[in-house]
């Protein structure tokens, strides 16, 4: 990737940054604290009017990308597709205090963002619970749509994993909201999935009571907000094992779930498709990969994953056929 020069200029309603052709950032503010936008555009066609695309990440404390000597590398979104780029705008939003773009090694090997004293940032521990994801993307969302290239009449939220959540929620919450697709998402939620993993260990025994021991403590004080520990404080805890199933079934939209069939959460989109099928809701699409995991990479019948194959952009082929028909 060539390295060009960073052009700083005002919005609107924030700062953006040209990153490179066809990419940008723009940075707003949420009750004080800042809101970055990862925005990939067709070359030339960055302030053409266009309908939008979001993409929400999982629940890990990472970066949209990193930046070297030789540029700016996105690991989000997942897939580079020319289709959607064509069509849409497409949105990433960043993580609560994490930088949207930071050097490598500032990251630990599972690419998770560590301060200057090797720990994840508390500001971001602190709001990381569905409720602050939820009003903050929606906010961002309002004011984007004042932009003169923003398509109002057409805005499709997507998200994976811990992102699927926030945008079911979004869009239960923000009538803007056209389509949803929900990715690898558990909507009884995340917890199960947890225990998915869990009841894989030959004496699961300990570490399921532990689990259900920590959702308990959770329950019991839903507002404490960080762990001394550093993992998911209480109000995390609870917020994200909200279900979305009646959300799903009763929004009036167009929604897409997609699994791979040897993730976790799997079974329980099976409930949700079959109470789809008892209540003859019309609303939701199901899209099954079969014989892969939580990121659609390929499962054999040992459990082994195949990291070398990434269905990413078959899936993201798929879904903009899904949203031509839709």
């Amino acid at each position: 990737m060539r390295l060009y020069l960073i052009l700083l200029f005002f919005s609107t309603i924030g700062i953006c940054q040209e990153l490179s052709k066809g990419c940008r950032l723009m940075e707003f503010d949420y009750n004080g604290d800042p809101v970055d936008l990862f925005i990939i555009s067709e070359s030339g066609e960055e302030y053409l009017k266009k309908p939008l695309l979001v993409f929400l990440q999982g629940s890990l404390a990472r970066p949209i990308g990193v930046k070297s000597e030789y540029g700016y590398q996105p690991f989000l979104p997942p897939f580079r597709n020319d289709s959607l780029r064509k069509k849409y705008h497409i949105i990433v939003f960043s993580k609560a205090f994490i930088p949207p773009f930071t050097n490598p090694e500032d990251l630990n090997d599972q690419h998770i963002y560590l301060d200057e004293n090797g720990d994840i940032p508390k500001d971001f521990l602190t709001r990381d619970y569905l409720e602050y994801y939820v009003d903050r993307n929606n906010y961002v969302l309002d004011q984007l749509l004042k932009e003169d290239w923003v398509d109002s009449t057409r805005i499709i939220i997507s998200g994976h994993s811990q992102g699927s959540s926030v945008g079911a929620f979004m869009a239960d919450k923000n009538e803007s909201i056209t389509h949803l697709i929900y990715a690898s998402g558990n909507p009884y939620g995340r917890i199960l999935r947890t225990l998915g993993q869990i009841r894989d260990v030959e004496d699961s025994l300990n570490y399921t009571q532990g689990t259900f021991q920590k959702f308990k403590e959770a329950v019991l004080n839903p507002s404490d907000d960080f762990n001394e520990n550093g993992g998911d404080s209480n109000k995390s805890t609870y917020s994200f094992n909200q279900k979305a199933n009646q959300i799903l079934l009763s929004l009036e939209i167009p929604i897409l779930i997609v699994y791979g069939s040897k993730d976790k959460n799997t079974p329980f989109i099976d409930l949700l498709q079959i109470e789809a099928i008892r209540s003859n809701n019309q609303h939701l699409d199901f899209s099954e990969y079969t014989g892969t995991d939580h990121n659609f990479f390929p499962v054999d019948m040992q459990g082994n994953v195949d990291y070398g194959v990434n269905n990413w952009e078959k899936v993201a082929e798929d879904w903009y056929n899904w949203l031509e028909k839709n």
